[in-house]
């Protein structure tokens, strides 16, 4: 699992980083979006629409955005500030797409719990399964306690991750991130 998590980072820090920040800590995340924003309102129009890579979806609610390493993790950032942070197999927060607080997931073995503003609630999530496709890639699915549908992490054929869909919340809310075909 360390090697694939290890594929997916620099996978995406290959094909999709397009400018390097640093900051002091990742739990300080708006100025992580502060110092994006500086970098994606100079330069040329074309410039900032090429970076846009990603369709992140929260519940219904969607944005494009780009994958930005930093400390370890992939924040994927829409230009007003909307932020989802990947560790290469998990969600583990999510700021913005019309809610005034940060949705954090902390991860302890094979339980994951989805801290509200009150309370922590715990599910148990299988390992990772490996299904390959017929296509040549590979979905890695999870299954977790309460949950309808499995956490889903698609990787294609070259091992580029092509897709994240995972459950955000106690309440089932999804975030679903996609990448775009490089042509749009």
């Amino acid at each position: 699992m360390k090697m694939f998590r290890a594929a997916i980072l620099a996978t995406i820090t290959l094909v999709d980083v397009g400018c390097t920040l640093t900051v002091p800590q990742l739990n300080s995340i708006n100025e992580v979006i502060a110092g994006i924003r500086s970098n994606t309102q100079s330069g040329p129009e074309s410039e900032k629409d090429a970076i846009h890579k990603w369709t992140m979806l929260v519940g219904m609610e969607g944005r494009l955005g780009f994958p930005v390493l930093h400390d370890g993790y992939f924040v994927f950032v829409s230009e007003t500030g909307d932020a989802v942070v990947f560790d290469g197999w998990e969600i583990r927060s999510v700021q913005g797409f019309s809610n005034k607080r940060i949705k954090k997931i902390l991860i302890d073995g094979k339980e994951k719990q989805f801290v509200g503003e009150n309370e922590v609630i715990s599910r148990e999530c299988s390992e990772w399964t490996k299904i390959p496709s017929d296509a040549g890639g590979i979905r890695w699915t999870q299954v977790c306690s309460e949950q309808v549908r499995p956490n889903v992490i698609t990787v294609d054929n070259l091992g580029a991750v092509r897709e994240i869909n995972m459950v955000i919340d106690a309440e089932g809310t999804r975030c679903l991130i996609k990448r775009l075909p490089s042509h749009l």
